[in-house]
């Protein structure tokens, strides 16, 4: 599995208003991913498996 690492810069008044809301911000962005992969209907059926099997571990909350 290739795996890719990402980093997002955000103000610290951004991050400070979003933490409250979301809590854990890395794990937030990874679930906006995965919704927007599944909303768009992308080929990611592997991959959203991957997601589901992290889930199931509570690594990863799925709608």
């Amino acid at each position: 599995m290739i795996t890719a690492v990402f980093s997002i810069e955000l103000s610290d008044e951004f991050a400070a208003r979003l933490q409250p809301v979301w809590n854990n911000l890395p794990r937030k962005v990874l679930e906006v991913v995965v919704v927007e992969a599944y909303r768009e209907q992308a080929d990611f059926d592997q991959d959203l498996q991957v997601m589901q099997d992290l889930a199931s571990q509570g690594k990863v909350q799925l709608p």
